[in-house]
């Protein structure tokens, strides 16, 4: 009896020391928690550090932490720790792979242990988007007006088109609204009736990368700005008003005037006046009433707007151009949103391939706003598809100047490489050699350039550079493999070339098999050599009417199919395909000189 109330009592004993064991650390960091000072983040692994920098705690998170802050969130004089990550998690040897956390955001108290967390990450809501994502940035506000501080993450995808803009409450109160771009800066601005908006600035990746500042509810809402890709049905009317300002990129400062409007400044410098309501203050206002009117036809006209893109997430493009005409007569006063208007009329026209009307409503886009960098450079790329390659110049340059982007370089050049100007396109890149952030693309321009030209033993040096900056870079490998065939020199190498590329891509193939077809001749396979060319005219032969990529090929591509032909006897098929070459106002350079070799040389 007595060694059983002993066994009883030992097992108490034990239990009693097992929970010491558990909580007396948890009891002592409840009377003398940690005070946390300082953050040290390594991959996905957050060390807290003390005043004297003494290691307290660690945490780990499911993917590499890409934001971190030690703030006194509840006025409770201690700080607490935010962390949001990203999607990809690295290893020891620093190789990354997705990790188990998507844009997550966790709140871990003084002590380490966790009051919340949560996953903003989500499906993309438009067709083709991104779903990884990677919280950039936490902004700490009182968005509910009781004194403590909320939280606003931001997340963004991994191609900068989308952000989620998450905020939670002390009281819980939790929201999202989702952005066609970075959001930047917020402001809560406090209304005449009590009421607070959320004021945020940022750039609408989706619609021209237009500089935009908007306005939310502070209270629940579940809402997304334009172009409104996901459920319209089921959102939450949150967003109060939503304006565009002059030129591109992001917005640089939100503040307060006089508790009545607000001041809003872009990245370029260029200053607006916001009403409350979100209707541009002019100096030449006179009364409340005129503003009350633009108010309305503003309001009127996004309507129309918002009608538009709904019409062209149905793919109803006929009623989309309609709405869009709409809200383009009411003519409002505001540029920034007519130059919108202008811009997404010429981009649903580019879809439709009709190149005229779309250059005429990009130029109007231009008229409207001189610094929309981006209507510049689409209005260069329609330019281009109708042949008018010197105003494509001057819409790229313009684009390049505001912007300051190498994409938009690298088209000038390539109009005068069209024109068949290569001393112009040559000296453009000599010049530009010391200012090249993208090494690849400068590379991919100069070996384009040579490759008119027919200097094969450039064009192999570039390439095969390419290749050692970016191992991975396919183009690269069949460009390189094609170049060989055209000197007639490493042809095995130029068949492992493209067989690797295609070994790993197998679009590759078809849309490249004229370099096939190439090879195969050089390795003296004519007849498999005739065929695939036969393809290669065919493949590109379909789309030239619709595409002057298309169109600048087939020169080089009749030529290749004259040679084989030659060599095969065929000779209607090289007569044939000789004429349709010299057709082509593309016939110029390196394979203009071999078209009129092949004429003289009748064998």
């Amino acid at each position: 009896m007595l060694s059983k109330r002993n066994t009883t009592i030992g097992a108490i004993l034990i239990v009693l020391l097992f929970l010491l064991i558990i909580y007396l650390p948890r009891f002592i960091r409840m009377m003398h928690p940690f005070e946390v000072v300082t953050l040290s983040v390594d991959k996905n692994v957050v060390e807290t550090n003390d005043n004297k920098g003494s290691v307290q705690w660690r945490f780990k998170a499911g993917s590499d932490i890409s934001f971190s802050k030690a703030i006194d969130i509840d006025r409770d004089d201690r700080n607490e720790v935010v962390l949001g990550t990203g999607f990809l998690l690295t290893d020891k040897r620093g190789k990354t792979k997705n990790g188990k956390d998507n844009a997550r955001l966790y709140i871990l108290n003084e002590n380490g242990r966790l009051l919340f967390t949560t996953e903003i990450g989500m499906a993309s809501i438009y067709p083709g988007g991104s779903s990884q994502w990677m919280i950039y940035d936490v902004h700490f506000l009182d968005i509910d007006g009781d004194t403590l501080i909320d939280l606003i993450a931001l997340a963004v995808t991994d191609d900068s088109m989308d952000c989620i803009l998450f905020t939670k409450t002390q009281k819980g109160g939790i929201s999202k609204f989702w952005h066609a771009g970075k959001i930047e800066r917020t402001m809560v601005f406090n209304l005449s009736n009590e009421e607070k908006e959320l004021i945020c600035g940022g750039v609408n990746m989706r619609i021209g990368e237009k500089p935009v500042v908007f306005a939310l509810h502070t209270n629940e809402y579940n809402d997304q700005s334009p172009p409104w890709g996901g459920n319209m049905r089921n959102r939450i009317d949150g967003l109060l008003w939503y304006r565009f300002l002059p030129g591109n990129g992001t917005i640089r400062r939100i503040e307060d005037k006089d508790s009545v409007s607000i001041i809003v400044e872009t990245e370029n410098g260029i200053e607006k006046h916001y009403s409350r309501e979100g209707i541009e203050i002019l100096k030449d206002e006179a009364t409340e009433e005129m503003l009350k009117e633009r108010r309305e036809k503003y309001i009127e006209c996004f309507r129309e707007f918002e009608k538009s893109k709904r019409f062209e997430k149905e793919n109803d493009i006929e009623s989309a151009l309609l709405s869009l005409n709409n809200a383009i007569n009411m003519k409002v006063e505001d540029k920034a949103l007519k130059a919108s208007l202008y811009y997404e009329k010429g981009m649903l026209l580019y879809r439709k391939e009709k190149w005229k009307p779309s250059s005429v409503a990009l130029n109007n886009a231009v008229k409207s706003d001189p610094l929309f960098y981006e209507a510049f450079n689409k209005l260069g790329e329609v330019y281009l598809e109708r042949e008018k390659f010197n105003n494509a110049t001057s819409s790229f340059k313009k684009a390049h100047i505001l912007s300051g982007k190498e994409t938009y370089f690298y088209r000038m050049v390539d109009c005068y490489t069209a024109l068949g100007n290569y001393k112009t396109a040559n000296n453009l890149l000599l010049r530009y050699d010391k200012n090249v952030k993208d090494k690849i693309l400068f590379l991919f321009a100069s070996a384009k350039v040579a490759r008119e030209k027919g200097d094969f033993r450039t064009i192999s040096l570039l390439y095969e550079k390419l290749i050692v900056l970016e191992p991975k870079n396919l183009i690269a490998y069949i460009l390189l493999a094609d170049t060989y065939a055209d000197m007639n020199k490493n042809i095995e190498k130029a068949d492992s070339l493209f067989t690797f590329s295609c070994t790993r891509d197998s679009s590759l193939f078809y849309k490249n098999i004229e370099t096939s077809a190439w090879i195969s001749y050089r390795k003296s396979r004519f007849e498999e050599a005739f065929q695939k060319i036969n393809r290669a005219v065919e493949r590109e032969e379909s789309k030239k009417e619709s595409s002057v990529a298309s169109r600048r090929k087939l020169p080089r591509i009749y030529y290749r199919k004259a040679i084989i032909a030659q060599t095969l006897g065929e000779k209607e098929a090289k007569e044939e395909v000789i004429k349709r070459a010299r057709s082509s106002p593309f016939c110029k350079g390196y394979v203009k000189k071999q078209i009129n070799y092949l004429l003289a040389s009748p064998k």
